[in-house]
């Protein structure tokens, strides 16, 4: 089964979209340059016929292969504890934003059911590593911005520290996504939060280049930016 994908793979790569990926995606394995639209078609085509088989087979060697096993995971329709236990192996995997924000936004299951999902990411809530805690940022952000989440979410992302650029930028983009859903709670919170100072800014600045926030609440969000 790899070997077919693997040739089919080949059959996709482009020079122009390789190197173009590889200026974007710093710390990636080796990649093809396939993109990524073409790269769903095949995932969704495995998660149709045999997901089990190429997620226990796929060896994880390349870029392309690593996007697969996220999307196919994403995609596939198996019973929810395989789905979740697919997802627990491969967060820890995750080393770049590219792959980690993949599997974040297909992971479509997290709508259905939120308590079990939340359960999951509540596993990686004490890590350390950069992209456990990314991941879990992404899936509150894609998923979680909801009446029954949103309070938990910022209280995660107010306690939870890390140093690393690919955490803090989730968070800002987290709470850029919370200011358009509930422009007051989050406004409220940037006046009083826990945030390092770099987090606390970026988020505003995200949030006063979004065109889907107020000019007036824009205003008052360059006001509280800190020195």
């Amino acid at each position: 089964m790899i070997e077919e994908i693997l040739l089919k793979l080949d059959s996709l790569k482009n020079n122009h979209q390789l190197e173009f990926s590889k200026s974007l995606i710093p710390g990636c394995l080796p990649m093809l340059g396939v993109k990524v639209p073409d790269l769903r078609i095949i995932a969704k085509d495995i998660s149709k016929t045999n997901p089990i088989l190429f997620l226990n087979s796929n060896p994880l060697n390349i870029y392309e292969l690593e996007m697969l096993q996220a999307m196919v995971i994403g995609y596939m329709k198996e019973d929810l504890n395989i789905v979740l236990d697919y997802a627990k192996s491969f967060i820890p995997l995750i080393h770049d934003w590219s792959v980690n924000d993949c599997f974040c936004q297909t992971f479509k299951i997290a709508k259905k059911h939120q308590k079990e999902v939340w359960e999951l990411l509540k596993f990686y809530f004490d890590s350390r590593n950069e992209f456990e805690l990314r991941c879990v940022v992404v899936m509150m952000l894609s998923h979680f911005i909801n009446d029954n989440y949103v309070d938990e979410v910022i209280k995660f992302i107010d306690k939870t520290k890390n140093d690393g650029y690919y955490y803090k930028i989730a968070c800002a983009w987290c709470l850029q996504v919370i200011m358009v859903k509930y422009p007051d709670k989050c406004l409220a919170y940037l006046k009083n939060n826990n945030l390092d100072n770099w987090t606390h800014n970026k988020a505003i600045s995200k949030m006063i280049e979004s065109y889907r926030i107020s000019l007036d609440m824009k205003d008052k969000l360059k006001k509280i930016k800190r020195k």
